[in-house]
């Protein structure tokens, strides 16, 4: 046992995608950066979902004055909420634009091999057109939202910190705060590293701080917690806003929904009919064939007592290491062993040749009570057998339907030159998943999914609600739900009622269900206000992956591209189709017809601080003003939660204390929080960073 969990600490690890500090790019292909001098992460984490704020200075150390694109390796499943960047003290917010980004790189347009690799697979661009002077600095913020990965009780946050790609030098400065909030029990919390940090946990809160002087920047921020495996069950987050900041005519409530089964050792599971496909084209020649033969290996170490299973691997020759599934014994393990060492990489890319072997042999082995499931991967375009998108799905399907069973596709692309349309329809139309990968990620992301599926406890799930008020729940399709895995749902509500949510499924060939009951909130609640955010992210998620299996210059596909950006602008995140754009605060801080606050630090600065509970805003003014000074506090929703004034009499310093407590008479939340200062007409912003 102790063994699987540090395969599951490291399937975590490897599985989350590799993000970073930001680049300051000057020259892309030579490889010319401003210099980083500082870098602060914070992370405010309620119940897996988790808000980051990355803060890093530069300075111009190139010589000459010079803009730059500001680069950023967003994790795959974040949605980025906000840039804003301060040059020559004043601050300046990105808009969202109804248009992808830009991708064109400064200084030739091209990525050097060392900026590519380190920018990874879903990078964030944005152009900062002020030109900075030699030896002058810059501020880059960037605010983004994710649920962070789960499996077996443990949780993952991974903030690769490691920046000597980039940079050799030491930094001034690093910084990383973390804060975690959790209804359910959380039992361990620790950076899985050598980082000497400060750790705190009182059961529902904890933190992990961390700072550093002088520092190289060359250690990863892997942090692991671990929650109560006691609380089971369904966990449930709601909140309803008020009309003026419902974004859309949907339901004014939004929800998350976890559901667990039981992950104990003694917990049934569900026998696998298990199948994994291999690409041994000519293309996986090298480090991808010995991955491969990784992964399978480790399948075929991890399969459970009574599960059957084969191998098929494929160029333009079929083959398979049995005539049909076999039980595993450590017979046959041990047979499959020595033939996966065999396989070497050769000929072309027979697709549907490859699933008509393995989907014929379901029709003896496999039946309705049993986890069907295929594994597959490969690396290139078919270019054997069945050639078009087309005729692979329609192949695909026949032999499903000849077969009559239900069977669980899951597709790998590795590498550029794979066709994400095909994989993705052939996962979408058979109940799974389609992720792509770079050409050093096969073993670790295959394994790592591996283990996901291992145990199945609920086939053929499905979801209802009573009273009939849910609407637009996410994913559309659920999966089979798997022991020590979480399904997630996401959705809206019209009415603040308690509904009855009902799972159904198959669990050893009977129909099984399980009811639980869920009051949803009437009110909104500022703890969750990251949920409308979620639920556009998955809606967007599910529109994109129907946009991939469509012709992109066909009519439907356009109308998905507009559904798209229409959402992901009234949101304000990030998709596919939009960017980060402009120097203008976004919509959010626009108030009863005023215009989006505009900074002069030029005329003052503010800072804010918390002590004793108490926040702190103290401000410099230069020139000398009498007359009404008022500060206004927002969340990250944009909705004004408080509004305090000052009279000032004279220049000079001031300080406005603030206990905390908002207009509705509830303390506001640990989290994140935007606060301006009107002076003279005149508005300055600044973060503000609750933590009790």
């Amino acid at each position: 046992m102790k063994k699987l969990r540090i395969c599951i600490i490291m399937a975590l690890i490897a599985a989350a995608s590799l993000w970073a500090n930001g680049v300051a790019i000057v020259n892309a292909t030579t490889g010319v950066y401003f210099k980083c001098t500082s870098s602060s992460v914070s992370v405010s984490c309620e119940n897996q979902a988790a808000i980051t704020k990355t803060t890093q200075e530069f300075i111009n150390t190139t010589g000459a004055a010079a803009h730059i694109k500001y680069g950023f390796p967003l994790p795959e499943q974040a949605s980025a909420l906000q840039l804003r960047w301060k040059i020559y003290d004043q601050w300046h917010i990105a808009g969202i634009s109804a248009k992808p980004q830009d991708t064109t790189m400064p200084g030739g347009g091209q990525k050097n091999v060392t900026l590519s690799a380190y920018v990874g697979k879903t990078p964030l661009y944005f152009d900062i057109s002020q030109v900075l002077s030699p030896d002058s600095m810059m501020t880059i913020e960037l605010t983004y939202a994710e649920f962070l990965p789960y499996e077996n009780g443990l949780v993952a946050y991974i903030y690769p910190n490691d920046y000597h790609l980039i940079q050799a030098s030491a930094l001034v400065s690093q910084h990383f705060d973390f804060t975690l909030v959790s209804a359910r029990t959380i039992t361990a919390i620790n950076l899985q590293s050598n980082i000497a940090a400060s750790t705190s946990n009182s059961g529902n809160k904890a933190t992990v701080t961390f700072s550093s002087v002088n520092s190289i920047a060359n250690a990863n921020y892997s942090l692991i917690y671990s929650l109560s495996l006691n609380q089971l069950g369904l966990f449930s987050l709601s909140t309803r806003l008020p009309d003026s900041l419902v974004p859309d005519n949907g339901g004014k409530g939004y929800f998350l929904f976890v559901a667990e089964p039981n992950p104990a050792d003694n917990a049934k599971v569900i026998k696998k009919v298990f199948t994994l496909i291999i690409d041994r084209s000519g293309s996986m020649a090298g480090a991808k064939i010995e991955q491969a033969r990784g992964a399978a290996t480790f399948i075929v170490n991890n399969l459970n007592a009574g599960d059957k299973f084969n191998i098929i691997d494929f160029d333009n020759i079929i083959s398979s290491f049995k005539s049909t599934h076999v039980d595993f014994t450590s017979q046959n393990q041990t047979a499959a062993l020595s033939y996966i060492n065999t396989l070497t990489s050769r000929g072309n890319t027979d697709i549907a040749g490859a699933f008509d072997t393995a989907i014929s042999q379901f029709s003896s082995s496999a039946s309705d009570s049993t986890a069907n499931i295929i594994i597959f991967f490969t690396d290139g375009q078919p270019t054997a057998g069945i050639t078009t998108s087309d005729g692979i799905l329609q192949e695909i399907s026949a032999s499903i339907a000849k077969v009559n069973k239900k069977i669980s596709i899951f597709t790998f692309g590795v590498g550029g030159d794979v066709n994400q349309q095909l994989l993705s329809q052939i996962a979408q139309q058979n109940s799974g998943l389609a992720e792509f990968l770079g050409n050093d990620q096969l073993e670790s992301r295959v394994t790592s999914f591996y283990l996901k599926i291992r145990n199945p406890v609920l086939l053929k799930t499905s979801a209802s609600f009573s009273p009939d008020i849910i609407t637009e729940v996410f994913p559309v399709a659920l999966p089979n739900l798997y022991k020590g895995q979480q399904m997630i749902l996401v959705g809206r509500y019209a009415s603040a009622v308690t509904v009855t949510a009902t799972f159904r499924g198959e669990a050893f060939g009977t129909s099984v269900s399980y009811q639980y009951p869920v009051t949803l909130a009437d009110t909104m609640v500022d703890t969750y206000f990251f949920l409308p955010k979620l639920w556009a992210k998955r809606k967007i998620d599910n529109l994109y992956a129907i946009y991939c299996t469509l012709s992109s210059s066909s009519s439907a596909a356009n109308e998905y591209k507009s559904e798209i950006t229409t959402i992901s602008v009234k949101y304000g995140i990030i998709s596919p189709f939009t960017s980060f754009s402009g120097g203008n605060l976004t919509g959010i801080f626009k108030e009863n017809g005023e215009q989006p606050f505009i900074t002069h630090n030029q005329n003052s600065v503010l800072k804010t601080s918390m002590h004793n509970g108490m926040v702190r805003f103290t401000f410099q003014a230069q020139a000398e003003y009498k007359g009404i000074i008022r500060i206004k506090i927002f969340n990250l929703t944009g909705r004004l939660i408080k509004a305090l004034q000052s009279v000032s009499n004279a220049s000079g310093k001031h300080e406005i204390l603030w206990d905390g407590i908002m207009d509705n008479g509830l303390y506001a939340p640990n989290g994140f929080y935007y606060c301006a200062i009107e002076i003279n007409g005149k508005w300055i912003t600044a973060n503000l960073s609750i933590v009790r």
